[in-house]
């Protein structure tokens, strides 16, 4: 290595140690060196991908399967692989998916009867489809992009059957299967995934996978009626333990937003047992942090209060999501550490400037909104909810300026 390209990369090293606050004493912290082995897990199986290396991913991928291996944080390898795989997907534009898909096939071709490329094909082909048909309301889908949208996911159920015939069995192809599923429709679309369920459940119960993208599926927004996703819940965990109702609990909070989840029915006692079954077994800030709020959401100010002192001040990108901001959070660790100050949807500054969750509702549609403001400038995802709880619309602004649609 020549002396200018030994700066660069000193330079690159002292930049992301610089910038990875998050992971410079995580040696010293088992949430936080979880996430940087995860992350690294990642990056190396994407490295391997795009190399051609497939003979190394399916020997890797048959270890993870065989030991059921797991990270501290009890997250599956094996959902981790194909995460790697499919590497910053959600920023692909459509054109970007031609590298990837052509990999694949050359995969599939060098691996006829393996399960692994087929599952990362067909989950690429529903991200592709959801890129035709973006993420707007139903009624500003273009007619193109309806038809690509149905098209693509058509191959990808497609592929998923032939996979099923394999002998190489693999849970995660019954997960990318329920999102197919939820997205095609129709009149089976409800009966479909309680049976892709228990195809994931034959072998292998404990991947929570496979329940958390059902629970999505029996919302009332998608295909379920009110109050089912709760009783879902509660017949998973009758089957496994309350871990399970637990993580779909989670699950149906981050997928509708603090506010659209108070309109759900779980049971905390079951939801409680839940996260102290992982809380005891794994090293996970997302659930440590979950934990932490629904502990507050229940006022339960004892327990809130020894999860903030594990939490200290890590923080991360599910940390922000969860929270909003680190005011947010810090408003919560106050009230759990001294029982005052209960942090309110609404609260205003001082010179009189919106800060905080605003809670407007319209008579005449009957739709409950929720405006994110920081310092008396909408900032953020706002949603609206229909009556149902479920999600009318969500749309993004930046320092008081609309920007675009947002997640939901």
């Amino acid at each position: 290595m020549n002396k200018k390209m030994m700066l660069i990369c000193l330079m690159c090293a002292f930049v992301g140690c610089f910038f990875n606050t998050n992971y410079i004493h995580a040696a010293d912290d088992p949430y936080l060196n979880d996430l940087r082995i995860r992350d690294q897990y990642k990056e190396n199986i994407h490295n391997l991908f795009v190399q051609g290396d497939f003979n190394q991913l399916e020997q890797i991928m048959k270890q993870a399967k065989e030991l059921n291996d797991r990270f501290a944080s009890g997250s599956f390898k094996l959902d981790y692989f194909y995460r790697g795989i499919a590497l910053n997907i959600d920023d692909f534009y459509i054109e970007d998916f031609d590298e990837p898909i052509a990999l694949l096939k050359e995969w599939i071709e060098e691996f006829p009867n393996s399960v692994t490329p087929k599952i990362a094909l067909s989950h690429m082909y529903r991200n592709l489809a959801w890129k035709h048909r973006g993420s707007t309301v139903s009624a500003d889908v273009t007619e193109s992009g309806y038809d690509n949208f149905n098209t693509i996911l058509g191959q990808s159920e497609d592929l998923l059957k032939e996979a099923q015939k394999l002998d190489d069995k693999d849970p995660a192809l019954y997960v990318v299967w329920i999102g197919v599923n939820t997205g095609l429709g129709g009149l089976n679309a409800k009966d479909n995934v309680y049976d892709l369920v228990k195809k994931t459940m034959a072998i292998d119960s404990q991947y929570y996978m496979s329940y958390i993208y059902a629970s999505t599926t029996l919302l009332p927004r998608w295909h379920g009626d009110k109050g089912e996703v709760e009783t879902f819940a509660a017949s998973i965990a009758d089957q496994t333990s309350d871990e399970m109702y637990m993580r779909i609990a989670v699950a149906v909070r981050e997928y509708t937003g603090e506010d659209g989840f108070l309109k759900f029915n779980f049971d905390w006692k079951r939801v409680h047992n839940g996260f102290k079954e992982v809380h005891s077994q794994y090293k996970s800030l997302y659930y440590l942090n979950n934990y932490a709020w629904y502990s507050a959401y229940e006022k339960d100010q004892d327990l809130a209060k020894s999860l903030f002192a594990v939490i200290g001040d890590k923080w991360d990108s599910d940390a922000q999501k969860l929270w909003k901001s680190k005011k947010r959070f810090a408003a919560y660790k106050h009230w759990a550490s001294t029982g005052q100050d209960y942090p309110k949807k609404e609260v205003t500054t001082k010179n009189g400037k919106y800060e905080g969750i605003y809670e407007t509702y319209d008579d005449k549609t009957k739709k409950t909104t929720m405006w994110l403001y920081e310092d008396g400038k909408l900032n953020g995802n706002t949603k609206a909810y229909n009556e149902d709880g479920s999600i009318y619309g969500s749309w993004m602004y930046k320092d008081g300026v609309y920007v675009g649609q947002g997640p939901y």
